[in-house]
């Protein structure tokens, strides 16, 4: 969401420079996705961060606590430019990549989509001989 946000700012951005008769429009446009998207960066900094494993997790709303499986949609925001400004830090980049190369290290085919075990979903890891 934060991607689409962004992108029609820009969308309404470029067009607001437009002598058209709809240049307020868009300007009001641009200014309400900015809006949008600078708001859901705060929300996802302070519901999906998680500043000791240095990764983002999706929020299980029934339960109320973050689920901490590792996926590599952990570090989306940061692929995203989705980072709000008080996590993009040299620290906080680096560590987060650092704890996907960790994951991935007994994988030999590299990062796994999902470490989930025994489901029958195709991006879910699947246990073969010799794998961990």
């Amino acid at each position: 969401m934060y991607a689409n946000e962004n992108a029609m700012h820009e969308f309404h951005a470029t067009l607001s420079k437009d002598m058209s008769p709809n240049k307020d429009y868009h300007t009001e446009k641009m200014k309400m996705y900015k809006q949008a998207y600078e708001t859901r960066s705060k929300l996802m900094a302070s519901i999906l961060w998680d500043k000791d494993s240095l990764s983002f997790y999706d929020y299980n709303i029934i339960t109320k606590k973050p689920n901490k499986e590792f996926f590599p949609s952990n570090i989306w925001p940061f692929w995203a430019e989705a980072v709000h400004s008080s996590i993009a830090t040299k620290k906080n980049i680096i560590g987060a990549f650092n704890h996907v190369q960790n994951t991935r290290k007994p994988y030999t085919g590299g990062v796994p989509t999902s470490k989930t075990k025994g489901s029958l979903l195709q991006w879910d890891y699947l246990q073969h001989l010799g794998s961990p």
